[in-house]
């Protein structure tokens, strides 16, 4: 073989030029070119094999042999290549650099890819072998992006696999993870209630620097939902995504606040990704890269917004678990000021009780002694007084006769719930029997007839229904104009409860007095008809006590019926 001439010629051999041409990595001899005082400015293009012009295109060897390195590749320069070219020449040193990235230009044709490059010194030359490793790189580069991908969303579906009431350092750890893992930045804003502002959540920027500048501007600065490029993906509702943003560009868009944040990094590829609910926005979810990355990829797309879905939920779960303690720790506090209601008022009921017992019980003897010793002053002395003393005697006899009766009914009032008797299971008709053989007398007196329909058992205190069907049926032929006062009694069975009525043809009672006739002493007509009118109280009493409710339904004249329920259990 062959070698070097003064000329600088290359002669080789059939065999070797075979070989060199036969190879798949591209393989050139380059000769330094230096300036005056002897640094190398360039290198001459001496030789290029077969690969080297495939992989130019179409290219002949005219095209190379013979011109300067920096007129066909001037990016090797602002690469650095060409110091490290130098460097070899000088020290003859053999030099390696792996998976170099190579973006230039040639012959207008963009010349592109991922290379090992290895640089070795031949007598004054060097020679230098571009091997591509683009397809695997790529193939790497995307095993890479799957790992991360897999590593980012299983780290997030840990953190969100619990539901919490404060959500912000939960999402804080996201944006973290993401800044790391996807960066460089990441920030989680939410919507306030009135849709008008964009509130940060959580922020996140792997460079220190630029977290306390981008702090700082959204501490001075509040974000509307209307306005800069976050407008677009909120209106939209859809990812707004930018593979590439020239730094001026963007500023015009973003308030003055976060011109300082811009102008120190950079921004080279932004994603603004909407977080919904059922087509509502809620918040936004901003990805950001700087100028030392690629750009983000549309598979980075898809994960974002598997990422925003992810999160939606979870922020949705979070707050209907926080209302819902809410509204438990209002309902737990309702009962406790109900229990506590319920007792204070228990114990006042059987304060009221022991006091309307006590006081009833205590009067009834000194109004004996009254009515004692009126009785007495009216046989002794009725003959030496005037007719007008006997009838003020009379009127308060009368009287303490009348009291009597009120207290004997505030007794009886007070003893309803204390004094009742286990709940018991009673035939209805028995229990009438009762009162209609007591009422007898009365019943013949007053010309009044009874009729008596189908009655279902119940499970009562039969003592006190007797009670309560003693006074309405009293009522119904006390309170009654007609010659022949007539009662029908009657009953069914329900699925909750039992229905009684009894219906008369008496005088009737104005709609708006319905309620006022079952409070304790209330009497419509005391001058017509005599009594002290508790009976209906005690009725509503009773009842109430078996958790049954009472009432009348009637018209003025025209007669009234009165309904009370027993409940089945």
């Amino acid at each position: 073989m062959k070698q070097y001439f003064d000329t600088d010629e290359i002669f080789l051999n059939d065999m070797l030029r075979k070989f060199l041409d036969s190879m798949i990595d591209t393989y050139s001899i380059l000769k330094p070119l230096r300036d005056d005082s002897g640094k190398i400015i360039d290198f001459v293009y001496v030789y290029a094999n077969e690969a080297a012009f495939r992989l130019l295109g179409d290219t002949h060897i005219d095209d190379i042999k013979g011109k300067h390195l920096l007129d066909l590749f001037p990016k090797h320069k602002t690469e650095g290549l060409l110091e490290k070219y130098a460097g070899v020449a000088e020290s003859g040193i053999t030099l390696r650099i792996d998976s170099f990235k190579y973006d230039g230009i040639f012959k207008d044709r963009t010349f592109k890819g991922v290379f090992d490059i290895l640089v070795t010194k031949i007598n004054e030359d060097i020679a230098v072998t571009w091997h591509d490793v683009t397809n695997y790189n790529d193939i790497i580069n995307e095993f890479t992006q799957q790992r991360i991908h897999t590593e980012i969303l299983s780290e997030i579906a840990e953190l969100l696999s619990k539901t919490v009431v404060d959500y912000t350092p939960v999402l804080c750890s996201i944006a973290d993870r993401i800044a790391k893992l996807i960066g460089d930045f990441c920030i989680i804003g939410l919507l306030s209630d009135d849709q008008i502002w964009l509130d940060p959540a959580a922020i996140s920027h792997k460079n220190p620097e630029a977290n306390i500048l981008l702090n700082n501007a959204i501490l001075s600065y509040r974000l509307k939902s209307d306005e800069s490029i976050i407008s677009e993906a909120i209106l939209s509702k859809s990812t707004v995504f930018f593979p590439f943003i020239e730094k001026q560009e963007f500023i015009k868009n973003l308030p003055e606040a976060f011109h300082d944040y811009v102008e120190h990094l950079g921004i080279f590829s932004l994603a603004l990704v909407p977080l919904k609910l059922q087509d509502n926005v809620i918040g936004l979810i901003s990805f950001q890269r700087d100028m030392t990355q690629e750009p983000y990829s549309n598979e980075d797309m898809k994960l974002f917004e598997e990422i925003s879905q992810k999160i939606s939920l979870f922020i949705h779960n979070s707050r209907l678990y926080k209302k819902s303690l809410k509204e438990s720790e209002e309902r737990e506090k309702a009962e406790e000021k109900l229990k506590l209601t319920q007792h204070l008022l228990e114990e006042a009921n059987k304060e009221l009780q022991s006091f309307a017992y006590v006081t009833s019980h205590d009067l009834k003897e000194p109004l004996r002694m009254i009515a004692a010793f009126l009785n007495l002053l009216s046989r002794r002395y009725s003959s030496q007084l005037d007719d007008k003393a006997n009838e003020f005697i009379g009127y308060a006899v009368d009287g303490a006769k009348r009291l009597e009766r009120m207290i004997n009914d505030i007794l009886e009032y007070s003893r309803i719930v204390t004094r009742g008797k286990d709940f018991e299971e009673n035939d209805s008709h028995e229990i009438l029997d009762v009162i209609l053989r007591n009422l007898s007398k009365f019943i013949e007196e007053k010309n009044a007839s009874i009729s008596v329909g189908d009655l279902p058992k119940i499970k009562a205190d039969g003592t006190q229904i007797e009670r309560v069907f003693e006074n309405l049926i009293t009522n119904g032929i006390k309170f009654n104009t007609s010659k022949h006062p007539e009662i029908k009694i009657n009953g069914r069975s329900l699925e909750n409860e039992s229905v009684f009525s009894i219906e008369d043809n008496g005088i009737g009672i104005n709609k708006d007095q319905y309620d006022l006739i079952f409070k304790l002493f209330s009497r419509l007509y005391p001058e017509l008809y005599p009594g002290a009118g508790s009976g209906l109280a005690i009725a509503k009493r009773i009842i109430e006590r078996h958790g049954g409710r009472i009432w009348v339904e009637s018209e003025e004249g025209k007669g009234s019926t009165f309904f009370f329920t027993i409940p089945a259990k």
